[in-house]
């Protein structure tokens, strides 16, 4: 599979990404910029990418001066669920948790629901709404699913992105998870 990186900053418009089939993002090292950014991106997602986000919470997306807080009182998560249109409210998951695959047979075999994780280095997020399919869970909470958006698909892991490289079996996770939402490109 070819394999491309480019920068959050560099993301202006849907155009920015052209060429892209799917794209992993995670806001727990690098915020956007503005709002445009996750404009952008849930444009690109609605006329027909696949975004695999990963990401939990941290203490910075509640920083009172940043435009995610100012202007829409939320984290940049939330900020681009709101603009990919999809209803999901991104809550929070503390403590010790076995993660649980619930999607697809076939897909992520290799870890077989048997990593724990630490609430505290993995700041999980939780999700409830409606319009989509949970794929992931721990402790009964949905931290993982997949939803459409336009002629795309979303796919959300509530997990930090340190995670994957935590466990013995976390690699694994993460090419699975992967491979999963390759399929949806085509």
């Amino acid at each position: 599979i070819p394999l491309g990186v480019t920068a959050l900053d560099l993301v202006d418009s849907a155009d920015d990404l052209e060429g892209v089939r799917m794209l992993i993002l995670s806001y727990d090292c690098m915020k956007p910029k503005n709002e445009q950014v996750n404009h952008a991106i849930a444009q690109w997602v609605k006329d027909g990418g696949v975004l695999l986000y990963v990401g939990g919470h941290d203490d910075f997306e509640t920083i009172e001066d940043e435009w995610w807080q100012q202007d829409y009182g939320m984290t940049p998560l939330e900020h681009l669920l709101s603009e990919l249109g999809l209803n999901i409210t991104v809550g929070q998951l503390g403590g010790l948790s076995e993660l649980a695959w619930t999607g697809e047979e076939g897909y992520c075999t290799s870890f077989d629901g048997k990593i724990l994780m630490n609430g505290l280095d993995a700041y999980t997020a939780t999700f409830t709404g409606s319009g989509y399919t949970s794929i992931l869970e721990a402790s009964g909470d949905c931290v993982g699913l997949t939803a459409k958006a336009g002629q795309g698909r979303v796919i959300l892991l509530g997990t930090s992105s340190p995670i994957f490289t935590a466990y013995e079996d976390s690699p694994a996770m993460m090419r699975e998870i992967t491979e999963y939402a390759c399929r949806y490109t085509g």
